[in-house]
C-alpha cells in the first residue's frame, strides 16, 4: 500500500504542501515587520530598511521600493501559502530575495549574512517551476495557474 500512494505522488504533494506553506508563512514574517514593525525609537521599521537597505543601491525612491519588497515578502507569502497564483507570487518573492543577496554580496558580506535569503531565491524558483500544486487555491478555483489534472492511461 505505501509504495502505491508513493508511486501515485500523493507523498509529493503534501510534501510539497509542507514546504509551500512553511516557506509562505516564514516569509511574511518578514513583510509583516517591515510593513507594521516600530522601532525602539518609534520610527516606521520600513523607512529604516529604506534608507540602510534599499537606498544604497541606487534605487530613485527607496521607500517605495521598500513597500514593494515587504509587499512581495507579506501578501507573496500569503498567496504561496494558500497556493494562489503561486508562480507570479515566487517571481515577486524571487526579485525581492535576489536584490537582498545582490545588495549583501556587494557590501562584501560573508555567506553566512545572506544564507536565508538564497535558500528562499531556491524556494521561490521552485514555486515559480512547480506552482502551488495539488493542495492549492489554484487547483481549487482553477486559476490559470492550477496544475495539470493526471490523465488516464490509454486503453489498449
Amino acid at each position: 500500500m505505501f509504495w502505491k500512494q508513493w508511486a501515485s505522488g500523493a507523498f509529493r504533494e503534501i510534501g510539497w504542501l509542507i514546504v509551500r506553506v512553511a516557506f509562505g508563512l516564514l516569509l511574511m514574517t518578514h513583510g509583516y515587520a517591515k510593513l507594521f514593525g516600530v522601532t525602539q525609537s518609534g520610527g516606521k521599521v520600513i523607512e529604516g530598511f529604506a534608507k540602510s537597505m534599499v537606498e544604497p543601491l541606487g534605487f530613485p525612491a527607496p521607500l517605495f521600493f521598500s513597500y514593494l519588497a515587504a509587499l512581495s515578502e507579506f501578501v507573496g507569502g500569503l498567496f504561496i501559502a494558500l497556493g494562489l497564483f503561486t508562480p507570479l507570487a515566487a517571481v515577486a518573492a524571487a526579485g525581492t530575495m535576489l536584490v537582498a543577496i545582490l545588495h549583501h554580496m556587494g557590501q562584501g558580506d560573508p555567506l553566512k549574512v545572506f544564507e536565508l535569503a538564497l535558500i528562499y531565491l531556491a524556494i521561490a524558483i521552485g514555486a515559480m517551476l512547480i506552482g502551488g500544486g495539488r493542495y492549492s487555491l489554484d487547483r481549487i478555483l482553477r486559476t490559470p495557474f492550477r496544475p495539470a489534472e493526471p490523465q488516464a492511461p490509454p486503453t489498449p
